[in-house]
């Protein structure tokens, strides 16, 4: 499987972008145009969002650990800077670049406690809480 780096750069080339215009239409820099597809960096969500957009194309393409992102951008529509997404978004893509670093024991570690805060949000009691029984 390529790395994202290669996938950028394939994809720059077959849209005929040098790595400079790459870089100005997705609001970074050409050294980290270069340190991507060097495979030195490896791109944040963000990054790979502003990426995806400016090369027309859905983060899922550039790295596939991201399938199922329905993030194709139509070619008129201009990349998003990082001060317009929304806190939400940022912690969603927070969210992912921490869980993309987690062994598979922790990634199941963190699925039951998800279960758990949901599950105590709706009044139900987790696991390995005490229930006090009022008369």
């Amino acid at each position: 499987m390529k790395n994202p780096g290669q996938r950028v750069r394939e994809l720059r080339v077959a849209k005929g972008f040098t790595q400079l215009e790459l870089a100005q239409r997705a609001h970074i820099t050409q050294p980290q145009i270069s340190e991507i597809e060097k495979g030195k960096a490896n791109p944040k969500i963000d990054i790979l969002q502003r990426l995806s957009q400016a090369l027309n194309c859905s983060i899922s393409d550039i790295d596939p650990r991201h399938l199922g992102w329905n993030d194709t951008i139509r070619e008129d529509h201009p990349p998003a800077k990082s001060k317009g997404i929304s806190k939400t978004d940022h912690l969603t893509m927070e969210l992912l670049e921490s869980w993309s670093a987690l062994s598979k024991k922790d990634k199941l570690t963190a699925l039951s406690f998800i279960e758990d805060l949901k599950n105590k949000s709706k009044g139900k009691s987790c696991p390995g809480e005490h229930q006090t029984k009022v008369a």
